[in-house]
């Protein structure tokens, strides 16, 4: 299920960036800096769950898979709030990613995310958006552009591993994906549309 979840969300995301950039919504050089960080901790969650599945009996692995992804679920579901009301404040006022310390805070936060990813297949827009609603002071439109960009080079490696170890359902894929695409193309002008107040 997590794999044919993951491969939905790849499918998803490239129609979501296809819509995002006509609208100019996709910052490059902030995307380019996470997926670097991205592909080697999606490899990295793909092999520890390789590891599990050689160690642990199937229901083991489940079990263990399903507290991970309640565990990411949960602490995301009580942070993002603070964040999204302007609890807690990006850490900077502008955008400016010149210094390797900027830089390699993007890198880690996409490899932590390109992990969890790959582990619980939790979407990666709930993981990063909140890591860059602290660190980088963009609209929400250009944050949300971003990251589904994100999504797509990470969704695409992991969804890609888990096909490869059959981890894949046909028929429950072309069930989500024929209703989310749908859903893409409405929320992507949505972000255009709606004033950005109404996200709060």
């Amino acid at each position: 299920m997590i794999g044919t979840d993951i491969v939905n969300g790849a499918v998803t995301k490239l129609l979501g960036v296809v819509e995002h950039r006509r609208f100019g919504q996709v910052h490059w050089g902030l995307a380019g800096f996470l997926i670097a960080g991205s592909l080697p901790g999606t490899l990295g969650g793909i092999l520890f769950v390789s590891f599990l599945k050689a160690h642990l009996a199937s229901g083991q692995l489940d079990h263990v898979l399903k507290t991970a992804l309640a565990v990411t679920l949960f602490g995301v579901s009580l942070f993002l709030p603070f964040v999204r009301n302007g609890h807690i404040r990006p850490v900077k006022s502008s955008l400016e990613l010149q210094s390797r310390a900027d830089i390699a805070k993007l890198v880690v936060v996409g490899a932590v995310v390109g992990f969890l990813v790959a582990l619980t297949s939790i979407g990666s827009g709930s993981l990063l958006m909140v890591f860059l609603l602290l660190l980088i002071p963009l609209p929400l439109a250009s944050l949300v552009g971003t990251d589904i960009m994100f999504g797509l080079a990470t969704m695409t490696l992991a969804g890609s591993l888990h096909f490869w170890m059959g981890h894949f359902d046909a028929g429950l894929f072309l069930r989500l994906v024929a209703g989310a695409l749908p859903g893409v193309v409405l929320g992507s002008r949505l972000t255009r549309l709606i004033p950005e107040r109404y996200f709060s």
